[in-house]
């Protein structure tokens, strides 16, 4: 592969992630930019994060959606509501 191509994928994987996990960029690199490309850039049909809250979580957050105020008042004071990990 050529090292622009490699250069392309590296800023890729930068500029819309969070940097490559173990292996990620190997695998990238070994699909080819195109292939590259569209991983990258593909939002997934599913929210993990927000697929892998508790059912007590989900519960809370639907009492607020229509509360902006609660809900920046949970996420304030909550932080395991807005980041899951």
């Amino acid at each position: 592969m050529a090292t622009t191509d490699r250069l392309e994928i590296s800023r890729l994987i930068h500029r819309f992630g969070f940097g490559p996990k173990p292996g990620e960029f190997a695998a990238l690199v070994a699909g080819g930019v195109a292939k590259a490309r569209q991983t990258v850039l593909t939002l997934p049909a599913v929210d993990a994060g927000a697929a892998a809250w508790s059912d007590r979580t989900k519960s809370v957050l639907r009492t607020v959606l229509s509360d902006p105020q609660q809900l920046v008042l949970i996420a304030i004071n909550s932080p395991e509501y807005v980041v899951n990990a």
